[in-house]
């Protein structure tokens, strides 16, 4: 997996946060299952990205879950973005 790009620029201490791992097109957003926010993912259940609906500057963690298994969790702490924990979605079957 590539490294990510991230897009932060909170305004009165809080933004939605958005984590990119392809440059390309996102195709539709899928809701999390648990945790506020959207991913992105690709045909075949690539892990294209996500966006956290709001994050606080200061002092944050938030985890966001999707029914294909993908997770991924992030710590903020005076401005500075860390990304805990990422799994990866399963890859469908093809039958």
């Amino acid at each position: 997996m590539n490294s990510p790009k991230i897009f932060y620029n909170p305004i009165d201490g809080s933004a939605p946060l958005s984590i990119y791992y392809f440059d390309g097109a996102k195709g539709n957003a899928i809701e999390a299952d648990f945790g506020d926010g959207v991913g992105f993912f690709g045909p075949s259940q690539d892990f294209l990205g996500v966006i956290f609906d709001n994050v606080s500057d200061q002092n944050d963690e938030q985890e966001l879950f999707f029914s294909n298994g993908a997770k991924i969790k992030i710590r903020v702490h005076l401005n500075k973005i860390e990304i805990i924990e990422l799994v990866k979605p399963k890859k469908q079957d093809s039958a």
